[in-house]
């Protein structure tokens, strides 16, 4: 299981081309991996029916994904 370290949080809500409304919220994150110099850092979008708890910039999260990639619950690790 990864731990990330949270570096920024992003709130959207928007339109998308389509028309469709697009909310949720966007975690930056950053976290080892071996293939990189350095840290790695990724964007993971968070739907507005997945609730998590109170977090903050560095602090260290868990993020748990469906089979499908998809983010399905965010902790503090």
């Amino acid at each position: 299981m990864t731990t990330y370290t949270l570096l920024g949080i992003q709130h959207v809500d928007f339109k998308n081309n389509a028309g469709e409304t697009i909310t949720g919220t966007n975690l930056f994150v950053c976290y080892k991996d071996p293939s990189v110099d350095g840290l790695r850092t990724d964007k993971y979008f968070v739907k507005p029916e997945i609730k998590f708890p109170d977090i903050k910039l560095k602090d260290a999260i868990i993020i748990y994904f469906n089979s499908r990639g998809k983010v399905e619950g965010v902790a503090k690790a």
